[in-house]
């Protein structure tokens, strides 16, 4: 069954995504606080029911995960169907529908797995996931109309297909396992922020606007696809050296470093260097939250997973308002905030001595 739920993963971010990229890249030549304003509606939207879902699925399962396919299909007709100056409201709905589905979807992916595999498990699921990002870019930017028409059918599929799966999110765990690397819900919240800051820098509209304005629409869309490709791959071959049951804080404070440092390439300017800064970027940001997701099997896995998913989205909001308000040359500015983020989690961690137990 955990299979067979990474495949839905796989089917519905490709679709789930191309609705978002292929919507961006259709009013690519827009203002960049219209940009910004999509990336800020979709994080506003994510923010306000990514902890409910992971909460959702421990009493509807899978159906929690169906509404959310639902949910998007519709927006995607909406996207398909309806003028751009619908798009911000319509990019909340969408936020609000991705809110419902992925963290519900990881939860669920989580539960099924045994307990010794939730972090190779949590791996795969990024990775792929990830890998249908690319795929996205390249659809988004090369069919930004005929797309729209499409993937809202596919979704609609996916709906259909969850409601036939029969699964939930276990009860609350009261003991820990002995030898889990364990850190306090506070720590993932606040990492979780900065790599919702950084996605703000390297896969949103914030990006395709940036990259547009150096390389073109198509140019854009390709170099997006393979960051994400690369980064992917990054990801999950950098995870797998950090995948052990038994982790210790390296596990989470390694990815973060490597994270905040590549992210000062793609504020160089230079398309070469930018573009090999999203790349590295995404690959570190995606490892950092598959180990960040993977730490957090212990305990109330649905909520702190839920936690993990809105300490993204409200580091999403942070860095498009920033963004949007400040125009282009706020850009240092989430990578310094979440430098900030980062230190104080680590800190909370030391204080809580959260060690292997």
């Amino acid at each position: 069954m955990t299979y067979a739920l990474l495949i839905a993963t796989f089917i519905g971010v490709i679709c789930g995504m191309t609705l978002r990229t292929a919507s961006a890249f259709k009013e690519v030549g827009s203002a960049w606080a219209f940009m910004a304003l999509l990336a800020l509606a979709f994080s506003i939207g994510r923010g306000t029911s990514s902890l409910i879902s992971g909460e959702a699925a421990k009493r509807y399962g899978s159906k929690v995960t169906a509404l959310g396919f639902f949910s998007l299909g519709t927006v995607g007709l909406g996207y398909a169907f309806g003028p751009p100056s619908l798009y911000p409201i319509l990019r909340i709905f969408h936020g609000i529908s991705s809110g419902i589905t992925w963290p519900s979807m990881q939860a669920l992916v989580m539960n099924m797995a045994p307990p010794d595999k939730r972090a190779r498990v949590a791996s795969i699921y990024f990775f792929i996931g990830s890998l249908g990002m690319s795929i996205a870019y390249l659809i988004g930017s090369a069919f930004s109309y005929s797309a729209l028409y499409v993937a809202p059918f596919v979704l609609y599929s996916l709906g259909i297909t969850m409601l036939k799966v029969s699964g939930k999110v276990g009860k609350v765990q009261k003991k820990v396992e002995k030898g889990i690397f364990s850190p306090p819900s506070s720590t993932l919240f606040l990492m979780s922020m900065t790599t919702g800051l950084l996605n703000v820098l390297v896969n949103t509209e914030v990006t395709i606007a940036f990259l547009y304005s150096m390389l073109g629409k198509l140019g854009a869309g390709l170099a997006l696809s393979f960051a994400s490709a690369v980064g992917t791959m990054i990801s999950y071959f950098l995870g797998k050296e950090m995948l052990d049951l038994k982790q210790s804080p390296k596990a989470i404070v390694v990815p973060g470093a490597v994270s905040l440092g590549s992210s000062s390439l793609v504020l160089t300017g230079h398309p070469a260097v930018t573009v090999l800064g999203i790349t590295m970027t995404q690959g570190s940001t995606m490892w950092w939250r598959s180990l960040l997701m993977a730490v957090a099997r212990s305990g109330d896995v649905g909520r702190r997973v839920g936690l993990i998913n809105m300490g993204r989205d409200i580091g999403g909001v942070v860095g498009s308002s920033l963004l949007g308000i400040l125009g282009p040359s706020a850009l240092p500015l989430p990578v310094l905030l979440g430098a900030g983020l980062t230190v104080l989690g680590i800190g909370i961690m030391e204080r809580s001595g959260a060690t292997k137990v």
